[in-house]
C-alpha cells in the first residue's frame, strides 16, 4: 500500500530494442515528484502477457503487449526513462 500522496513511477532501465525491458519501480510524493512522463495502457488483451522484470523485489511482472511494445519504444539506449503507465502503476498490488 502507497502512504498518503504517493504514487508509483517505472524507472525504465537502457537498453536495446529486442533486449528484456527491466526497470526500477520507485515510490514519489506528489510535492517533491522529478520530471517523468505518462503512459496510459490499461487495454488489451490481460491474457496476452510479456514479462518485465523490476529490479527492487517485484519479480516478474506480467504486462499486456501493447503496454510491452510501449515501453520498448520508450526505452533509450543510454539512459534511464521514467514513466508513469497506469497498467503497472496502479495495479501493482494485484500482482
Amino acid at each position: 500500500e502507497l502512504e498518503d500522496g504517493a504514487f508509483r513511477i517505472v524507472k525504465i532501465q537502457p537498453g536495446n530494442r529486442n533486449d528484456p525491458i527491466t526497470c526500477d519501480i520507485i515510490t514519489h510524493q506528489r510535492v517533491t515528484a522529478d520530471q517523468y512522463d505518462a503512459l496510459s495502457y490499461t487495454w488489451g488483451d490481460p491474457n496476452d502477457g510479456r514479462p518485465v522484470f523490476p529490479d527492487n523485489g517485484y519479480g516478474y511482472l506480467p504486462v499486456t503487449r501493447n503496454c510491452f511494445n510501449a515501453m520498448r519504444r520508450l526505452r533509450r539506449k543510454d539512459q534511464d526513462r521514467k514513466v508513469w503507465i497506469d497498467a503497472v502503476c496502479l495495479h501493482l498490488d494485484r500482482h
